[in-house]
């Protein structure tokens, strides 16, 4: 949970004025997803010319990779995301 709060993550599922954490730890899951692709491409790689890769995820860039229209809107035009405003960007 610590990397979903420091990627800001958790402020968009959360409510600050009942600030209870339920649900899957997100950071993980999308981690281990980029890891996989990562994966996938060294294996592709190493086919193609025979030579390994050495491969790093960082746990805290794959969580704010995988939402950046919090980022968008906010360097856009600062506006800050929550529960609520998240729902509405999908329209």
């Amino acid at each position: 949970m610590e990397t979903d709060a420091l990627s800001g993550m958790l402020s968009t599922l959360v409510d600050p004025k009942d600030p209870k954490i339920s649900g899957p730890t997100i950071a993980d899951n999308v981690t281990g997803f980029y890891a996989s692709h990562a994966v996938l491409g060294a294996l592709y790689g190493r086919q193609k010319t025979g030579k390994g890769a050495f491969l790093e995820i960082a746990m805290l860039e794959a969580s704010m990779a995988f939402m950046p229209d919090m980022f968008t809107t906010f360097t856009q035009s600062g506006a800050i995301s929550g529960p609520q405003t998240r729902a509405s960007f999908s329209h």
